[in-house]
């Protein structure tokens, strides 16, 4: 569902709906005598914290020109027994309409109109509830439970220490965000986590089991499927069940994780994760697994970003291992990362094999605390090639308010979030500056350029952000 309500008026809803909601906390010839009555400036002690930015960024791509307003309002609003928060963002194109066929052409130029505003977060949270053990949040909310999920609803969390020492349940239900012109109807979800602890807090553990069912309209133009090429992807219904149990454990150096989840009774995923650190905290040693069991093609978009609307996502497993060293001086890091396919005969966007070395070291505080200097070897390994890049950057706190940044690094992929697109063999530099111009207000700007195998994007901001 769309919301196009300006974020001001959506802010001012939520704290009238807050307010009230406090004001009619019990019928009025139930309230307490007045030797216990709470004193006025109590009830209504409110705290209110959150930003406003305020965003012009220019976007250039071999002659296409995008120009764009970007403001974003989040607040938090708490009081005794209530919390609110708002978070809604408006992006104007002020000039560059882009067409589906240029290379400016964004997730924001898909929807009619020059001026969108969606609303990300809009809820209010009933806390202390049943005795100080529970909280209602209801209305528009994001929910990060070992998968991640933005809906609107309602969500129930519960301490059951009486039940069992450590033991907490979430339980929720409501209806997937979509932000389309014409939204799909019949897209809902409901979960129910556990999360508690074995004998100590030292072994944590999260049971977690979601439903989603999703209505998908189809897509009538071709997609990118490494398996079936072209392919056009039907209307069709989609119900999945997700189990997934994870467990979290500290020992007096080391910090242990793992996760496993089924997916419509059938493996999903795997992540085992380790992390040895010593006493004095100087050197840090981290190892994780990350297999993903199953090809994910006809799911629902809420379990993965890229299936159905951008094709399928490959079955593949990743080793990743860190080391870290750090002083007050330095900070220097070596890591390894390999990538690979069940079958690596359906390479493609977003499913890729490689290897990937790095080595970075920063020199802190030179020239007397104002100067911060990185300096970072990039490797890559494919099956089509071999490449080994040399990149560095420079902070330079030219006055306590004034921050100066500059730097050069190299991708193989990257993700570009205004784009939702790939882009192969990157080259990216960039000039930023951040000027604290008042106690709650801080200015930032930069150019950055970015030069891929096909195209090269520069883009030129100046961003305010209040804080209050």
């Amino acid at each position: 569902m769309m919301h196009r309500w300006p974020a001001w008026l959506a802010c001012v809803a939520a704290l009238v709906v807050t307010d009230a909601g406090y004001a009619d906390d019990g019928p009025a010839d139930e309230s307490p005598p007045a030797e216990t009555r709470p004193a006025d400036n109590q009830q209504l002690a409110w705290e209110v914290e959150g930003f406003l930015t305020g965003e012009l960024r220019l976007r250039t791509a071999d002659g296409d020109a995008d120009l764009d307003l970007i403001s974003q309002l989040a607040a938090v609003v708490t009081g005794k027994r209530l919390r609110a928060r708002i978070n809604a963002r408006l992006n104007a194109d002020l000039a560059g309409d882009q067409q589906s066929n240029e290379l400016l052409f964004d997730t924001w130029d898909t929807f009619s109109g020059d001026v969108q505003v969606r609303t990300y977060e809009a809820y209010v949270a009933a806390t202390k509830l049943f005795d100080g053990v529970g909280e209602l949040i209801v209305g528009r909310q994001f929910v990060d439970e070992g998968t991640y999920f933005h809906f609107d609803g309602a969500r129930l969390n519960l301490e059951l220490d009486e039940v069992l020492k450590h033991l907490q349940a979430s339980l929720f239900g409501g209806w997937s965000v979509r932000f389309r012109d014409d939204p799909e109807e019949d897209n809902w979800l409901i979960g129910l986590v556990l999360r508690g602890a074995a004998g100590t807090t030292k072994t944590r553990w999260r049971l977690e089991y979601f439903h989603v069912s999703e209505f998908f309209a189809g897509i009538n133009q071709t997609v990118i499927d490494p398996v079936q090429q072209p392919v056009v992807l039907p209307a069709q219904h989609f119900d999945d069940d997700l189990v997934a149990l994870s467990i979290w454990h500290k020992a007096e150096q080391i910090r242990v994780f793992g996760r496993f989840s089924l997916l419509n009774g059938e493996p999903n995923e795997l992540q085992l994760r380790g992390r040895w650190f010593t006493k004095d905290g100087k050197w840090t040693v981290l190892v994780e697994w990350y297999q993903l069991f199953e090809r994910l093609f006809d799911v629902t978009n809420d379990l993965t970003p890229f299936a159905p609307s951008l094709g399928s996502y490959e079955p593949y497993g990743r080793l990743t291992g860190r080391v870290t060293y750090r002083t007050e001086d330095w900070i220097a890091q070596a890591g390894l990362v390999y990538r690979a396919l069940l079958d690596d005969g359906v390479e493609g966007q977003f499913n890729h094999e490689y290897v990937n070395f790095y080595l970075t070291a920063t020199r802190l505080d030179l020239e007397d605390g104002k100067l911060d200097l990185s300096f970072t070897v990039n490797g890559y390994g494919t099956s089509g090639n071999r490449t080994t890049a040399v990149g560095g950057s420079a902070d330079y706190r030219v006055l306590t308010t004034l921050t100066l940044s500059t730097g050069v690094d190299y991708s193989l992929w990257k993700y570009d979030w205004f784009l939702d697109t790939e882009h192969e063999d990157v080259w990216s530099v960039w000039v930023r500056a951040k000027w604290k111009a008042r106690k709650k207000v801080t200015v930032e700007g930069g150019v950055s350029v970015d030069d891929d195998r096909f195209a090269t994007y520069a883009t030129v901001f100046v961003k305010v952000i209040w804080r209050f």
